[in-house]
């Protein structure tokens, strides 16, 4: 008999807190946000490494939509955009690295 770990029942939300002040929960990584991420960016997550690389803020925006999204259904781009000073660049690019890590 093996012993496996299973990662999707471990994993825990993270939390953070964006221009409005509020906290908000960022969805820990399930089949769900891996199937979101795909449908999102139209390719492969392995596609969706690379050009998570290149650091650009539309992936940075998207990626924090998908993983929004499951706790806050009716948020949209725009509106994370305007929680996302570039005040809060750095905290935001930080959580969602952590995030994306453990893909």
């Amino acid at each position: 008999m093996t012993s496996e770990t299973n990662i999707l029942a471990q994993a825990k939300p993270s939390i953070i807190t964006l221009g409005d002040g509020k906290e908000y929960i960022l969805s820990p990584v399930n089949l769900n946000i891996l199937a979101d991420l795909e449908e999102e960016f139209g390719c492969s997550l392995e596609e969706l490494r690379k050009k998570s690389d290149r650091q650009s803020f539309a992936v940075l925006r998207t990626l924090l939509l998908v993983f929004l999204r499951e706790n806050y259904p009716t948020i949209t781009k725009r509106q994370i955009g305007k929680l996302v000073t570039v005040k809060l660049f750095p905290e935001v690019s930080k959580v969602i690295g952590e995030v994306w890590g453990k893909i």
